[in-house]
């Protein structure tokens, strides 16, 4: 039986591509093909350009097939082993560190090209080879934070020219300190988990200074969306009531206005508003809670610039 759930040791003997087409046809996403096919005694192995594919091949029949796949961004560590010049054998080995902590060694029995598996050009479908300066970062979504990315157009894992910015990843160490360096996310997983609802993504991330260590836990904050030329006020000027959002903005007459906003994204202690205030307009930051609509008052500036001026306000 072949799983991912342990610590496998599989023999493989390569067959033909064709013969197993038919049964992971209906398995296959957009844009995958089988790359090689593999066979043990009865089991079998398809490696295709996203994921490992294991086929388990049931009964005294045969005809009971059970799937498991693993995808690509699951490998944690691989090394391969290649037969040397002039050796009588040709058998080759791969073996895989999945994220889980589990082990697969593949034992390829025959005259198998290890490269066509790992990627032509040296651009592995296990994974990517990086130097010790540079880290990748495995993380999770839910299926929720894949919704809100399609609905602001943001593809993880593919560039966008259209954009001037790029998805990209903060990291918090254990210490609470934020790494200083940004990563940019290469991959997304194009499927969710059925028993957690989140799918895979990964960035890669320089680590100049071997601060970043494989296996440590970090805690992660993806950037989704930029907002340019947005209006944004101070998230303590904001009153929330069961009525709605408002804030009080000042008249050029030096009137108190109690005004209805729509709320956006909050970032930082400051929340972008839709809709009922426009850049230039002053409003209240300290002393709201004791105004009333329509009272007069006498502004006084706040030295901290914001799209909207800021000002504190004392009644007349």
């Amino acid at each position: 039986m072949i799983n991912f759930n342990g610590d496998s040791i599989w023999n493989l003997k390569p067959i033909d591509v064709s013969s197993v087409k038919t049964q992971v046809f209906g398995l296959l996403i957009e844009g995958e093909e089988i790359v090689a096919a593999f066979r043990t005694i009865r089991d079998q192995l398809v490696f295709t350009n996203k994921r490992i594919i294991s086929i388990d091949v049931q009964g005294l029949t045969g005809l009971k097939k059970s799937f498991a796949i693993m995808p690509y961004s699951k490998v944690q560590f691989f090394t391969i082993q290649t037969p040397g010049f002039a050796e009588l054998v040709s058998d080759s080995e791969l073996y895989l560190m999945f994220s889980n902590g589990f082990t697969a060694k593949f034992e390829f029995r025959g005259s198998v090209d290890i490269g066509a598996l790992v990627g032509p050009n040296g651009k592995s479908l296990l994974a990517t080879v990086v130097k010790s300066d540079t880290v990748r970062v495995d993380f999770s979504m839910t299926g929720l934070d894949y919704l809100k990315s399609k609905a602001r157009n943001v593809n993880l894992g593919q560039k966008d020219s259209t954009r001037k910015w790029d998805p990209y990843i903060t990291i918090t160490l254990a210490d609470n300190t934020q790494y200083p360096l940004r990563g940019l996310v290469d991959f997304a997983d194009p499927q969710v988990d059925p028993e957690t609802g989140t799918f895979s993504v990964r960035a890669e991330m320089a680590n100049p200074d071997r601060i970043l260590l494989p296996g440590q836990f970090t805690k992660v904050r993806l950037l989704l969306d930029v907002r340019e030329d947005a209006t944004v006020v101070p998230t303590k000027s904001v009153v929330i009531e069961k009525g709605g959002a408002y804030i009080f903005v000042i008249r050029p007459d030096s009137i108190a206005e109690r005004r209805l906003i729509e709320l956006g994204p909050e970032v930082n202690n400051r929340v972008i508003v839709e809709r009922g205030v426009v850049p230039g307009e002053k409003i209240v930051v300290e002393g709201f809670h004791k105004l009333t609509h329509g009272d007069k008052v006498d502004p006084v500036p706040v030295p901290e610039k914001s799209s909207a001026t800021e000002t504190e306000a004392s009644e007349k």
